[in-house]
């Protein structure tokens, strides 16, 4: 039952795929900056996965299932999640201090 719930809930689905990328961009935060980032990985077929705290901003991508963690990305076990430790590149685009 728990299989079958992942495979039809779009934001489990989407961080099992992230979990899984290898030699990839990881994006931490999404703001307009990261969407240009997003649009051309997507363009180019560029494999990459995003982090964001908040599902609302990242809605449509959740919808597409694209590779993405929704949690706190100041939390370093997040970064496990979207397979840092084999990303090529890291592009921060967050305010981490307010």
């Amino acid at each position: 039952m728990g299989e079958l719930f992942e495979k039809y809930n779009p934001v489990i689905t989407s961080r099992i795929l992230a979990s899984h990328k290898r030699n990839h961009a990881v994006i931490i935060g999404y703001h307009h900056l990261s969407e240009r980032i997003l649009e051309y990985c997507v363009k180019k077929k560029e494999p990459f996965c995003l982090i964001e705290d908040s599902e609302e901003a990242v809605e449509d991508l959740i919808n597409v299932v694209h590779p993405l963690v929704i949690d706190d990305a100041t939390e370093t076990a997040k970064f496990e999640l979207a397979n840092v430790k084999h990303a090529k590149e890291v592009l921060i685009n967050k305010r981490f201090l307010n």
